[in-house]
């Protein structure tokens, strides 16, 4: 595979720069509220370039630093303060941050057609989001390494609120790198550029942020009145217009006619035609090989090509119509969850927890932006009694996942979950002589009955409803706190089933960190053992 290099401008980096400080005046402007000042904040820039700040470090109240808006609408009597969290976090990007998509898109702002957007000398690749925040990172993360490895350029999709995880609240998508910066993922890979969905076409789920874009100097280009916009000038989203789609699709390899399409890019009709068998080569509804997607989509997408015989057969056995032609500059594939790179491996999640396939690839490249970290950090402060300029402690932290999932995890006790903390954590100290005082636990249990019994000493709860985080942030945030403390840990043990525990699991071994992954309910605890920190 031949790398792709972008052009290197230096001109257009500074005007990068400009436009990003251009969008924090913005706000400020907006929304009347003090984003930066002088006297309340101090910065920080750490030494791989991420900024540690704003923080006003005069004030004891968690997160005041996040503005906020009057939302009248919402309210008759009297308005209602809309955090302006994500607002706030996209303008604490690391210093010298560009946009991921840089030379990979025709101009700036979103188009009434996902297509208008495109490079004609390029080809791209989108799947379809479902299920809850962390399947999605797993199904986005499967995606970028098919489109990489099928010598294409990643459109990712933007994260949808799963009402079994985050409540049936409305809350809008999130775009990919509004969450992660993936700087280290398009150095890894030669400079190939990344795109997020709503730069391309957005319809009216997403929020009003992702709505209008500032335009940064990339291309010569014009507004919609025919002016010739300058760095910093808004770009406002086309309305969009119908769409039409020809998908390659894992589901229909199985014979399967249930689809997942959820992205930004509505209204678009959608056409699909089974992936080739040899893409599941063990006949298995959850074993789907990257490789040989990648393979396929590589051989079957190029114009002209037939449909391999048996995506002709599947389709004749299901009833469909068998003159779909899948698009080669647009490749779109309906699931990526069950996809892995060696799919004879008994276990789907082998390769996550074992660090190898798409994880090693992609996955170990994403890192949380610095919004993100200072919103987690300053929530362990006040969680461990800290200033707001203290240095945080190394921790252990603990996922205790109860609510949604098989019943052996609610048969698990207090007294076995402490006794397995005690000892991975007197392992840890043993073995890297660090004395860790804070064990920082998270669960989805509800039960205050059941959750007393974990207050043990030196175990802190993050304790989402007494804190109030979804009200005061945005129903996202309680999710990504979480993640994003768990982490960070020095030390973790979670759940080996699920990604909510896999995940964090493998950043932290990747820092060097220590975890234990179970879910014994039969696993005996002493009889004299007892509770110590």
């Amino acid at each position: 595979m031949v790398p792709w290099r972008p052009s290197r401008n230096r001109l257009r980096l500074y005007l990068r720069i400009a436009a990003f400080g251009t969008l924090s005046t913005l706000i400020w402007l907006v929304y009347g509220r003090t984003i930066v000042t002088s006297d309340s904040v101090h910065t920080q820039w750490d030494a791989n370039g991420y900024w540690h700040g704003p923080r006003r470090v005069e004030s004891s109240s968690l997160w005041s630093y996040v503005p906020t808006t009057a939302d009248g609408e919402d309210s008759v009597e009297e308005p209602v303060e809309v955090p302006l969290t994500w607002e706030w976090s996209n303008t604490m990007r690391r210093k010298g941050y560009r946009r991921p998509s840089w030379g990979a898109l025709r101009e700036v702002g979103p188009k009434a057609s996902f297509r208008t957007n495109l490079k004609p000398n390029m080809k791209y690749l989108v799947a379809s989001p479902i299920n809850g925040w962390n399947n999605q990172i797993i199904e986005a993360v499967n995606a970028i390494h098919v489109s990489l490895l099928a010598d294409r350029i990643p459109v990712v999709n933007a994260f949808f609120a799963h009402h079994g995880h985050l409540g049936a609240r409305g809350e809008h998508p999130l775009s990919f790198t509004e969450v992660f910066d993936v700087s280290g993922l398009i150095k890894a890979w030669n400079g190939r550029p990344l795109v997020d969905a709503a730069e391309l076409k957005v319809d009216d789920k997403v929020a009003p942020r992702h709505r209008t874009v500032v335009y940064d100097g990339e291309h010569r280009q014009r507004g919609a009145d025919g002016r010739r916009l300058v760095s910093g000038d808004l770009i406002a989203a086309e309305e969009p217009e119908p769409d039409y789609m020809d998908c390659w699709s894992t589901n229909m390899v199985l014979g399967k006619l249930d689809f997942y399409h959820d992205n930004v890019h509505e209204p678009v009709t959608r056409s699909y035609a089974p992936l080739p068998i040899n893409v599941n080569p063990d006949k298995r509804w959850d074993r789907f090989s990257i490789p040989l997607t990648a393979e396929a989509i590589r051989n079957y997408s190029v114009p002209g090509a037939r449909l391999p015989e048996s995506t002709v057969a599947r389709l004749h056995e299901l009833g469909e119509v068998t003159g779909i032609s899948p698009d080669d500059q647009y490749t779109c594939l309906d699931r990526t969850y069950w996809m892995v790179d060696a799919p004879h491996n008994e276990d789907l999640h082998h390769q996550w927890r074992n660090g190898v396939g798409a994880w090693a690839a992609v996955g170990r490249h994403l890192k949380f932006q610095p919004g993100i970290h200072q919103i987690a950090d300053d929530f362990l402060r006040d969680l461990m009694g800290l200033s707001w300029d203290a240095e945080i402690p190394p921790y252990m932290a603990v996922h205790i996942r109860r609510g949604d999932f098989y019943p052996a995890l609610k048969a698990i006790t207090q007294r076995q979950w402490a006794h397995r903390a005690f000892l991975l954590l007197t392992r840890y100290r043993e073995e890297r002589q660090v004395d860790i005082k804070h064990i920082i636990w998270t669960s989805d249990e509800t039960d205050e009955e059941w959750l007393k019994e974990m207050r043990l000493p030196g175990w802190y709860h993050v304790d989402h409803m007494k804190t109030q985080t979804g009200n005061r942030l945005g129903f996202w945030w309680p999710t990504l706190i979480d993640s994003c403390i768990l982490s960070s840990s020095a030390a973790f043990m979670g759940v080996s089933s699920s990604t909510m525990s896999i995940l964090p699991s493998r950043r932290v071994l990747d820092a060097g960190g220590m975890v234990e992954l179970f879910w014994h309910s039969q696993y005996k605890v002493p009889e004299d053992w007892a509770w110590e920190i």
